[in-house]
């Protein structure tokens, strides 16, 4: 943002708002996404010993159910603080668009392999479908990608117009 000093008084771009407007759109979908992880991962600690028994149900995966049923909630947590820091919050992006992208992938292959589904899930996702879960994820994968492309402009346009006092 280039800021024009005149006399005694600072005037901003025209477009000042819109960037306001932007950066809070950003932010707010970093934060939403965040609570998500982080909702998701309080879940999956709270019910374990059901999140652990239902890996163990799964074939592929039951080689090792205790490291990931402690290993996907971390990872769902750090996502989630990656997201909340200025300095981080690409990598979060990054991270969650990902993790997003993996889960979706995994979601698809077990529901077309007719395979049942390791899933320890409480709360709203008794209720709804693996379809709507699968729907749910890539509406997702779409806000991210979203809210990654407004954050790289934001930072493109920060790196062109820097502030000079």
């Amino acid at each position: 943002m280039m800021i024009k000093h005149q006399k005694n008084y600072v005037v901003l771009p025209q477009n000042y708002s819109q960037k306001i407007i932007t950066c809070s759109i950003c932010k707010t979908v970093c934060y939403a996404i965040a609570a998500l992880f982080v909702l998701a991962a309080a879940s999956k600690i709270t019910y374990l010993d059901q999140f652990e028994a239902k890996l163990n149900d799964f074939s592929i995966l039951s080689a090792f159910p205790a490291l990931l049923a402690w290993l996907i909630p971390c990872v769902e947590i750090g996502i989630g603080v990656l997201l909340l820091f200025r300095k981080t919050r690409l990598s979060g992006l990054y991270a969650s668009l990902t993790w997003f992208v993996l889960f979706t992938f995994y979601l698809s292959l077990v529901l077309n392999a007719h395979m049942p589904m390791p899933c320890a899930c409480e709360g709203l996702w008794l209720s709804v479908g693996w379809h709507t879960q699968l729907l749910f994820n890539s509406v997702c994968i779409f806000v991210a990608i979203s809210a990654l492309l407004l954050h790289t402009k934001m930072r493109r346009r920060l790196l062109r117009y820097k502030t000079y006092g």
